[in-house]
């Protein structure tokens, strides 16, 4: 059995990812930041290394380049594949080519995830055609949903603090990710408003376009939590009290 590791800030992404691979058949392993990666590539020298380029301590890039710097030299060199939530025009850095096999931009389906490993590692190598038909049939079930709503429950109180305080560039990373995790988990509403937010939040003047996508945001959360079987909590009220900023 081959090993893999994830490397995501975001617990939906991981799951996702890691609900993939070991359909796939990969013993799976997984880290919500780069030094953590490092330390569990020593420990376990994955074949294969997935890591989101924004990771909350040092950047997926310096991660990659040392796991793949610590990688013993009798054994097959590590494949490594980037995540991304930014725009697929964005330009990356010009080692990241020759460091990265591929890139997966946010987000992605199942099938776009196979695909990237089967163009780096032949499919004998990992799986049987079983496993990857089964890795291929979408991972966003109810586990899913609930990863990303109790997530959500924690970040949203995060976010306000942020937009309070008019950090704007930390708004945005908190939304930007929040909008990746939203459409992995298939809650297309929450991720269209995340992304309109994350734009209004990378304007000229935050305070002047944030009010009303950051409360059509917040609606979208509460009507989230609403929904037949999921739980509310009075977390998802507070919105109600919100009103635009000057």
């Amino acid at each position: 059995m081959l090993y893999a590791l994830i490397v995501d800030d975001d617990p939906v992404c991981r799951m996702f990812c890691s609900t993939v691979l070991s359909q796939a058949g990969f013993r799976v392993f997984t880290a919500s930041n780069g030094r953590t990666a490092v330390a569990q590539a020593i420990t376990h020298q994955p074949e294969l290394v997935l890591i989101d380029l924004h990771l909350p301590d040092i950047t997926g890039q310096e991660a990659a380049e040392r796991i793949c710097g610590s990688w013993p030299k009798t054994h097959a060199p590590c494949l490594a594949i980037a995540i991304t939530g930014c725009d697929k025009g964005r330009e990356f850095d010009p080692s990241h080519q020759a460091l990265f096999h591929t890139t997966l931009h946010k987000p992605f389906l199942a099938e776009c995830l196979i695909q990237a490993i089967q163009a780096v590692m032949p499919i004998k190598q990992w799986a049987s055609g079983a496993h990857a038909d089964r890795a291929i049939k979408e991972p966003r079930n109810s586990y899913l949903k609930l990863r990303f709503q109790n997530e959500l429950k924690h970040e949203l109180a995060v976010l306000d603090q942020a937009i309070t305080a008019l950090n704007w560039r930390k708004s945005e990373k908190l939304v930007h990710r929040l909008a990746g995790a939203a459409a992995l988990a298939n809650c297309l509403d929450i991720a269209r408003s995340g992304r309109q937010l994350s734009r209004a939040l990378s304007a000229e003047n935050p305070a002047r376009e944030v009010a009303e996508p950051y409360l059509e945001f917040l609606q979208q959360a509460a009507d989230l939590s609403l929904e037949p079987g999921c739980q509310t909590t009075s977390g998802f009220r507070w919105f109600e009290s919100k009103r635009p900023f000057p």
